[in-house]
Order: C-alpha cells, then structure tokens, then sequence
C-alpha cells in the first residue's frame, strides 16, 4: 500500500506540471502536415457502442483542400472527404492499397462521383481501370443502358490499353 500511494502522488504530480505546460503561454501545439499520397488513419465516431465498424482505417490522401478537409482515397477506390483533425499519419511501412479489378465487388453504398450518391445502383457504371462509379444519367451524354465490353472514365480514357 505504501508503493501503491507513492506511484499515485508521483503520477499526480506529473498530470500536474504536464496540465500547467499545456495551459501555459509557452506552449505551441504541433500542426500536423500532410501531404498529397501520404497513409492516414481515419477515426469515425461510433454509432452506439456495438459498432465494431467504426475503427481505425487506413486511408491514402488524394487532395487538400484550402479550410483542412483532406480528400481520401481507400483500397477499394472510394473516395470520402473529412477534416483533417479526424486524420492522423500512419507510418506503418508495408501498406499495399492497390486492388485486383476483375475480383473487385464494389459496396452497396459506393457513391456516384459526379453526384456523390449512393442510390440507384443498378444504373451505375463502373470505369474498368479506376473503378470509379458513375450513374449513367450523370455521364454527359447521357447514357441509356450499360456499354458492352470495357468502358473507360474520361481521366482514365487517354491512358487505357
């Protein structure tokens, strides 16, 4: 008991002088820099405490945007938009996100990236080298029935074997 109070005043103690450093006007927090192709972990709010979706994943950003909001990219290609202060670096050396397209299944709610929904998914079309969705009502011209064979996005178009 004796050891056990020691530790205790000592851990209180140092709790003290690291809550008066923090609150001083000396200290400068750390700024985060991020980078455009850097890994960050993305932390999401759980819904209630049995959601055992919302832990950390890995995500690679794609671009920065001027008021901190980071647009990210994942394995399966998705792309989502966050603030920078749900991201932190993740330094882990062997990330892999790339993906094999002819097994890839996209999600039920993968969004369209023009209009950014995520309904009407029999009507969405697929870019075979991005894997980037589209509704065939968003392409400008607008499309009536999905293409036979490959069909390549107009980023990807000028790059496609």
């Amino acid at each position: 008991m004796p050891m056990a109070m020691e530790n205790l005043s000592i851990a209180q103690h140092r709790d003290t002088l690291r809550y008066a450093h923090t609150r001083g006007a000396s200290y400068k927090p750390k700024v985060r820099q991020f980078d455009v192709g850097d890994f960050v972990y993305l932390q999401r709010q759980p819904n209630d405490t049995l959601d055992t979706s919302s832990g950390r994943t890995i995500l690679r950003i794609k671009a920065i945007r001027p008021p901190g909001v980071l647009k990210l990219q994942g394995a399966n290609r998705r792309t989502i938009r966050d603030h920078s202060k749900n991201c932190v670096p993740c330094h882990l050396p062997n990330l892999d996100l790339t993906i094999i397209t002819s097994t890839w299944i996209p999600p039920l709610d993968y969004p369209c990236q023009v209009c950014e929904k995520t309904d009407d998914v029999d009507h969405m079309l697929f870019c075979d080298n991005c894997n980037s969705g589209y509704h065939l009502f968003c392409l400008k011209p607008e499309l009536i029935q999905v293409p036979i064979g490959n069909w390549y996005c107009s980023s990807c178009s000028s790059i496609a074997p």
